[in-house]
C-alpha cells in the first residue's frame, strides 16, 4: 500500500483528503506545517508527499527544497495550492516539485497524478537497481561498493568501530571458461555467488569486484570473526559439486585476503583495496585456497 504524506494546514482539507485516499487504497500520514513535515518525512519516509503552498511557519516552496536535499531517495512532490497561475507553477518546479495542481481538484484528478508520479518513481528505482547491480550475479557491483565502504568507514571512525573487509578471488576459474565454455563459466559465478550469499546472510554485503572476484564488507565483525567466517566460506566451496549433473562434476577453490579497516596506518578506500590485494597475494602465494590477513 503505498505511502502518501499529505501537508496542510488546514485540519479539514487534511482529514477529507485523507478519508477520500484511505478509500482508493493509500496509506495516509498528516502534517500541519512544514517542520512537522520534515520530521515525518524523514521519519517514515513516505512514497509521496502532498504539500500545500500557503503555510504559515514555513511555505510549501521552502519545505519543498529543504524536502529534496534531505531525502535520500528519490521522493515525488505534488504541490497544491489555490494559485493557479502560470509562473506560480513554474516558482513550485524551481524548488524541485514534481508536479502542480490547483485547487479545486476533483479527487479522482489528484488520484490520477498521484499514480502518476509513483509509476515514474517505480521506474526511478528500477533504474538506480540496475545502476547499483552486477547484471550476471544479481549482487551488488563495484560502483555501489564503493560508496557503502565510504559511508560505512566514516560511520566506524565516528563510532569508534571496525568493519572487516574479505577479498574473493576464485582460483583457476579461467580454466573453466576454457575446458566448459563461458556460458558454463557463468552459472558457476551464479551458484559460487548463491553459496556465499548463504553463509554471508545478514552480516554484511557482498558486492563482484571484477570478473572472479568478490568483495564482502562485515560491519562491526571482529578480525576473528571475519577470518572464522572467510574459512567457512572457503571449505564449504572447496567441497561443492557446481553445475549439479554434470561428468565429472565441476569444482572450484578460493583465496581469501582479510583487511580491518579503519586503522592508524591507512584510512582511504584506495589504500584498503591495495591492503585487500596484498594480503589475498599471498593467499596465492601460499599455495590458494586458503586465507590470509593482511598484517
Amino acid at each position: 500500500m503505498p505511502k502518501v504524506l499529505i501537508v496542510d494546514d488546514e485540519p479539514n482539507i487534511r482529514e477529507n483528503l485523507k478519508a477520500g485516499l484511505n478509500a482508493r487504497g493509500f496509506d495516509i500520514l498528516t502534517a500541519a506545517d512544514g517542520e512537522e513535515a520534515l520530521q515525518m518525512a524523514l521519519r517514515s519516509q513516505p512514497d509521496l508527499i502532498l504539500l500545500d503552498v500557503m503555510m504559515p511557519k514555513m511555505n510549501g516552496m521552502t519545505v519543498c527544497q529543504r524536502l529534496k536535499s534531505l531525502m535520500g531517495d528519490f521522493v515525488p512532490i505534488i504541490m497544491v495550492t489555490a494559485m493557479g497561475e502560470i509562473e506560480d507553477k513554474k516558482e513550485g518546479l524551481k524548488h524541485g516539485a514534481d508536479d502542480y495542481l490547483a485547487k479545486p481538484f476533483e479527487i479522482e484528478d489528484l488520484v490520477t497524478r498521484i499514480k502518476s508520479m509513483l509509476r515514474i518513481k517505480e521506474q526511478h528505482n528500477r533504474l538506480k537497481d540496475m545502476a547499483h547491480t552486477d547484471h550476471l550475479t544479481g549482487i551488488h557491483n563495484r560502483r555501489f561498493l564503493e560508496t557503502y565502504i565510504e559511508e560505512e568507514g566514516a560511520k566506524a571512525k565516528r563510532e569508534g568501530t571496525f568493519l572487516t573487509c574479505l577479498m574473493i578471488d576464485l582460483d583457476g576459474f579461467k580454466e573453466i571458461n576454457d575446458k566448459f565454455g563461458h556460458t558454463c563459466g557463468d552459472e558457476v559465478l551464479k551458484q559460487v555467488v548463491k553459496l556465499f550469499r548463504e553463509i554471508i546472510d545478514s552480516k554484511g554485503l557482498l558486492a563482484r569486484y571484477g570478473g572472479d572476484e568478490f568483495v564482502s564488507v562485515l560491519p562491526e565483525t571482529s578480525l576473528e570473526d571475519a577470518k572464522s567466517l572467510a574459512e567457512r566460506i572457503r571449505s564449504s566451496l572447496e567441497r561443492k559439486d557446481l553445475m549439479e549433473g554434470s561428468r565429472p562434476p565441476i569444482r572450484v577453490a578460493c583465496s581469501i585476503g582479510i583487511c580491518e579497516f579503519p586503522n592508524t596506518k591507512y584510512n582511504g578506500i584506495d589504500e584498503l583495496f591495495l591492503r585487500l590485494d596484498e594480503a589475498l597475494y599471498t593467499a596465492k602465494e601460499r599455495g590458494r585456497n586458503c586465507v590470509t590477513v593482511y598484517e
